[in-house]
């Protein structure tokens, strides 16, 4: 019924499993036949995908795809995974059936949702650094002017220490 590409990433997928640590995590749901792809992916601070897992609940078609999708992705870009289309993926097998074409837009799916994922991650992270370099900052301001008062208030207390000395 599949072929033997098909049928080897099937019943021998290399990238199935869960991701500890990932810091994208993507899933698709096919509504109609409710085979689902969750998509894990690591991302470095070059913004390329270092690891990439999948978990699968589906047809021998859709199991093949998402682990030839997570050997495919590992060494991309954020940017190339997002240029990735169905045309590519299918490339990879000589024949998908045409019932079961709606797996290509599944792992795509995935994968989108993987990055948008990791890219909100990014975000709050961007967004706690700058608030606590914005809390630090203060901080020291706050530290300098006390700074600056102390020696306000010494320099008042000196004077008024010689002025007492003359009267």
């Amino acid at each position: 019924m599949y072929n033997e590409d098909i049928m080897e990433r099937f019943l021998n997928p290399r990238y199935a499993g869960a991701l500890r640590g990932a810091n994208g995590v993507g899933l698709a749901k096919e509504p109609n036949t409710k085979e689902t792809i969750r998509l894990y992916i690591n991302v470095n601070e070059d913004a390329v995908i270092t690891n990439a897992k999948f978990k699968a609940f589906g047809s021998p078609v859709v199991i093949a795809l998402a682990d030839a999708l997570s050997q495919m992705i590992i060494g991309m870009s954020i940017v190339e995974a997002q240029e990735l289309n169905e045309a590519r993926l299918i490339n990879m097998f000589e024949e998908i059936p045409q019932e079961r074409i709606y797996a290509v837009f599944l792992a795509i799916d995935a994968l989108n949702e993987a990055i948008d994922d990791y890219a909100k991650k990014l975000k709050r992270l961007q967004e706690k650094l700058l608030k606590e370099s914005q809390l630090q900052e203060s901080k020291q301001n706050d530290k300098k002017e006390e700074l600056q008062n102390n020696e306000n208030d010494a320099e008042q207390n000196v004077m008024f220490n010689i002025d007492d000395y003359y009267e």
